[in-house]
């Protein structure tokens, strides 16, 4: 049973590494049925999500997270639902517990503080994107979400710097927020 559960799970991750995300859920679906185990949950979560259904997301991270309370990427995919459906209090709540679970992981730090941003508390947001980029120095998004916030605090120089960061590690985003800020 554990190699058959092996096999399906390098299946069900190259389903989701080619954006396969339909395959990826039918087969996800059958192994759930016959075997319930958090990380299939998860990655059914995380497929849900990636096809814009975000509340069925947000029903399997649930069941992941009941399954496993310490299954620290159900609560960040369920925090990024959340996000997503601009439910950023739930969406802190989440990450929040995701990093009392693992404290350096930077995506969590990086897109926590892309909600507190949204929810106008500028002061925890940048510290969450140095948090991220001090655990990370090769996140390119979260240079690019510190230059955004340095620029609506009018810090432009700082932004074309972070943006310049950003663009040189691979950030689209970063790449076109330095156009914007060099044009203006």
């Amino acid at each position: 049973m554990m190699k058959r559960k092996i096999d399906w799970y390098k299946t069900i991750t190259d389903y989701i590494k080619n954006a396969e995300y339909d395959n990826a859920i039918n087969e996800l679906s059958k192994i759930i049925d016959n075997s319930p185990d958090d990380k299939f949950y998860t990655l059914r979560g995380f497929a849900y999500r990636k096809k814009g259904l975000t509340s069925k997301a947000i029903e399997d991270l649930n069941e992941a997270i009941r399954l496993n309370p310490k299954n620290q990427n159900a609560y960040f995919e369920r925090g990024i639902a959340h996000a997503e459906k601009k439910e950023y209090k739930n969406a802190i709540d989440d990450f929040n517990r995701a990093i009392e679970i693992e404290p350096n992981n930077s995506e969590v730090y990086n897109n926590r503080g892309f909600c507190y941003r949204l929810l106008g508390d500028y002061n925890k947001a940048m510290s969450d994107y140095n948090t991220a980029i001090k655990i990370d120095q090769s996140n390119g998004e979260a240079y690019n979400n510190r230059g955004v916030l340095n620029m609506i605090m009018g810090n432009k120089t700082k932004a074309i710097s972070d943006f310049e960061k950003a663009c040189s590690l691979g950030s689209e985003r970063g790449c076109r927020n330095l156009k914007r800020a060099k044009e203006n």
